[in-house]
Order: C-alpha cells, then sequence, then structure tokens
C-alpha cells in the first residue's frame, strides 16, 4: 500500500543514457535510505538540484520489495547544515 512521506537527504544521479545524461535522480536520505524518484513531471524538475539538499513530500510507492521510489509532490531545497555554530 502506497503511503505519503516527508524525507530529507542529499539529491544524487541514479540513471544516466546511452549519451550520458542523467535520466533518473536518487535521494541519499537523512536516514540513511536511498529512495529513487520516480521520472515523472516533477521528479525531472529534481534534476536541476543534483548535490543538493532537499525536502520531498510525496508518495512512497509500494512497489517490488527492497526498492524505495517516491512520487513527488512537492520539494524544497534545504540550506547546508553547519557544524560550527
Amino acid at each position: 500500500m502506497d503511503k505519503s512521506i516527508t524525507i530529507s537527504g542529499i539529491l544524487v544521479p541514479f540513471r544516466w543514457d546511452s549519451d550520458s545524461r542523467i535520466v533518473e535522480v536518487s535521494l541519499n536520505a537523512e536516514d540513511e535510505n536511498v529512495y529513487e524518484i520516480q521520472a515523472d513531471e516533477k521528479g525531472k524538475l529534481l534534476e536541476q538540484n543534483i548535490q543538493n539538499r532537499v525536502q520531498i513530500t510525496g508518495i512512497l510507492l509500494d512497489s517490488e520489495p527492497g526498492k524505495r521510489t517516491i512520487k513527488v509532490s512537492d520539494f524544497t531545497v534545504l540550506p547546508w547544515l553547519s557544524f560550527t555554530d
């Protein structure tokens, strides 16, 4: 069963096409899991934010066992944390 999720982490490239262009991204989340981002219209917008820290709200899709995929409904680019403050 699909469920709502809000999660933060760093966006990284996940899959490339034959011309080495990024076609999918994933979220290396603060909960230490990796979430694939569904490559629909909203998901594709995240490609512009590779290596940024983001908070994603969406639906955690019930897919194959062990695979975590998020259908993005909204996202926010977050500031980097400072450990010197």
